[in-house]
Formats: structure tokens, sequence, C-alpha cells
């Protein structure tokens, strides 16, 4: 009896041992699941895109574009980026908010501007949301967040389609990304700044709008984030040091009538 009880107890040892070794095996990196091909990709950017025209209303001043244009130009021809690469849009929309769709779009809250005091501000959000795209974090973001049945579900249309491009955009607009890939994009859009000729000190202003937001109204976008008060100490290490000679963003004028346009 005590033989069957011991080997009982071995059995039970072992397979508790390798259930937990099988479960730390990621089988969805090894299997491919948590990609989608390029095909499927294109097709999710584009109805991901038309949703956001039926459901957003897009600015169309044609002034504030230009502005806007010209501010993103600017950061990207100084990073060898292309400029047409991604599409930048002024969404008309109270909120303090900015994000980035899969294969090139993002998109710009009138309520985010209106929230910021310098075009270098809002140079700093061009740079991390155009380094979320450059890095990859946004298919990272969906394959982890929504899953790619969803995604998937969402390409292919159907009945369960709506449903699908609802969540998926609720997560991409609404939901930050991890420490480490928010942690990477400030850096990155840190670098961004230096190479146009920009003041990285930016990004902490942006930073202490946020911080202000927070204390007075707490959209669903922000209360995700990773601490803004690290996010400020890490930035400060990373600018402390640089010296540049700075070059103005945009004039006084257009700043402005970017500000107010689509009030």
């Amino acid at each position: 009896m005590r033989r069957f009880f011991l080997h009982f107890s071995l059995s039970i040892l072992l397979f508790g041992s390798i259930w937990y070794a099988l479960s730390q095996i990621n089988w969805i990196g090894i299997l491919g699941l948590n990609t989608l091909t390029q095909k499927t990709e294109k097709k999710l950017e584009d109805i991901l895109w038309e949703a956001i025209q039926d459901s957003e209303e897009i600015c169309s001043d044609s002034e504030a574009n230009e502005a806007l244009q010209t501010l993103w130009n600017r950061l990207c021809k100084s990073n060898q980026l292309d400029p047409n690469s991604v599409q930048v849009h002024l969404v008309i929309n109270d909120e303090m908010n900015a994000f980035a769709l899969p294969g090139g779009h993002i998109l710009i809250h009138s309520g985010l501007i209106q929230g910021l005091e310098t075009p270098e501000e809002l140079a700093g959000v061009l740079g991390h949301e155009v380094a979320h795209v450059q890095l990859n974090h946004i298919s990272k973001k969906m394959a982890k967040e929504v899953g790619v049945s969803l995604l998937l579900s969402a390409a292919g249309g159907g009945s369960a389609a709506g449903e699908a491009i609802k969540e998926i955009l609720s997560q991409l607009s609404s939901s930050a990304y991890d420490r480490g890939l928010e942690k990477e994009a400030d850096l990155k859009s840190v670098e961004y700044l230096k190479n146009a000729g920009i003041n990285p000190n930016a990004m902490i202003g942006v930073m202490e709008k946020l911080e202000t937001e927070i204390q007075s109204d707490l959209p669903s976008w922000l209360g995700s984030h990773p601490d803004l008060s690290e996010r400020k100490e890490y930035l400060k290490i990373a600018t402390e040091h640089i010296v540049l000679t700075e070059k103005p963003v945009l004039d006084s004028a257009a700043w402005e009538g970017l500000k107010t346009a689509c009030d």
C-alpha cells in the first residue's frame, strides 16, 4: 500500500511538473498564431480606417491641415522617414487623445491640440505615435489584447465583423501599450525630436498636461497608461544632456490657427 501511495504521489508530482513546463511555452508564438498575413493586415487596415471615417468627424480646414502637415514633414524628413507612409488626421473630438491605426494612420484629436501649449509638444505626441508605428507596436498590442481570432473575424466580414471592429477600435483608442512599449516609444520620440532640432523636453510638458487632465477628469485611455511620474523621470534622464540649436516648428499664427480651427 505504501508503495502504491509513493508511486501515486510521484505520478502526481511528475504530471504537475510537466504541466507547469508546458504552460510556460509560448505556443502561440511557436505556432505563428500571433501574426497575420500581409494581405489580412491590409484588409484590416482598410476596414478600420473606413470605420473611423463613418464614426468620427475629420477636420477639413485646409490651413489647419497644412500646419499639421508642415510639422509632420519636419519630423519625418529629419529622421529619414517617408512622410507619405503614414497619414496624420485631425479629428474633431474634445477628448485629449491621439492614437495610431495599423498600416499608417495617426489620429490627433482637436481636444488634445487645444490642451497643449506649444507646437513642440504636439511634435512630441506625433513622435511618440509614429514610434509605435515604426517599432511594430500596434500589431503586438492587437494580438495581445484583442486576439488573432477577433482580428481575423473583423477582416473576414460577415455578421460578427461589426462587433469585432468596435472592440479593436476601442482597444486602440482607449487603452495604453504596456510599460515597456510605452517607454520605447517615449525614448524614440526623444530621438526623433532631437534630430529635427526640436527640444525633446516638450515630451515632459506633454506628461504634465496629461497629469492635469487626470486630476480634472480621468478618461479611460489615460487611466491605463503607465505612471506619468515614472515617464517624466526617465524622460528627464534621457534629455538632460541634450544640447541643440532649436529651430521654430510653427509660427504663432499657424499654431493658434491649428488650435482653434476645429472648435
